[in-house]
């Protein structure tokens, strides 16, 4: 089947104007039963049908964790990814630590975001979730540049971290979802015009989930206080000072701003306008 799929890409080669297609595969090979890879110059490419194999990743010392993909080791060069039709299931730590990846095409007919799918991958700001996927794994979008993202009806499950430690400024859970884990946007955070991280700005949430979209955004020390001292000794998160730390830690003092859909569609069109619900 690696024959196949090499004998496709090369006639889609062909079959294009001349300089479409990049002079030299940098490297291919299999991965999974029915699935293809290679690398067109700064695109990897993901094609053929099924699912793709489900990776691992292990702890290396002064490195940290580093996946087993075989295209890791050549994570300084890729800032494309495209996975084509037929691809239905996402391998476990697929694109892991490709930190310069900035742009994501998806296939519809995916079926999920994988567990560790995208973490670590700073550059990535936005990604596009087709419609037919159903489940983001955990720890998917960990530790990425991801600003916005929309997910479709249909999703039914956001396990925990899914979103944590992203620029994300809001979102919106489908009616869909039955299961969110805790923490799914832990340390979702936001950044003001003195770049102190705030907590996630906007979650719409129907109502019967509620409950849950308010413990799935509980948030660490580590990323909910980094401060400034004010010269009077006081404590500055974004635009607002504190007169002890404890106060910040309590969380007795941070806005909570949960919203249901019927808030955000009142809301729609009103420039400024915020409710704010404190826990």
């Amino acid at each position: 089947m690696k024959k196949t799929w090499l004998i496709l890409l090369t006639g889609v080669c062909q079959l294009s104007f001349v300089g479409a297609c990049h002079a030299a595969i940098v490297a291919s090979g299999d991965c999974g039963s029915d699935c293809y890879w290679e690398i067109d110059g700064t695109t990897l490419n993901i094609v053929g049908t099924g699912a793709m194999t489900n990776y691992t990743h292990t702890k290396q010392d002064n490195v940290g964790y580093v996946p087993s993909t075989p295209w890791y080791a050549y994570r300084s060069v890729i800032d494309t990814l495209q996975i084509s039709d037929g691809i239905t299931t996402m391998g476990n730590h697929a694109f892991e630590g490709l930190s310069h990846l900035s742009n994501v095409t998806l296939p519809e007919g995916l079926t999920n975001i994988s567990t560790h799918a995208f973490i670590g991958v700073g550059a990535l700001q936005h990604i596009d979730i087709p419609s037919t996927v159903t489940s983001v794994g955990s720890c998917a979008f960990q530790d990425t540049g991801l600003q916005s993202i929309e997910l479709p009806e249909g999703v039914t499950r956001i396990d925990g971290l899914a979103f944590a430690n992203t620029r994300i400024s809001d979102i919106v859970i489908p009616s869909t979802v039955t299961v969110l884990d805790n923490r799914a946007f832990g340390d979702a955070t936001t950044f003001d015009g003195y770049y102190n991280r705030i907590p996630l700005a906007k979650i719409y949430c129907s109502e019967t989930l509620n409950t849950r979209c308010e413990q799935a955004t509980e948030f660490k020390e580590s990323t909910t206080v980094p401060y400034q001292m004010t010269a009077d000794g006081k404590y500055q998160i974004g635009h607002k000072t504190y007169g002890s730390l404890g106060d910040v830690l309590t969380g007795k003092y941070i806005p909570k701003r949960i919203y249901t859909l019927e808030e955000a569609q009142a809301a729609a069109g009103k420039v400024n306008t915020v409710k704010i619900r404190y826990r």
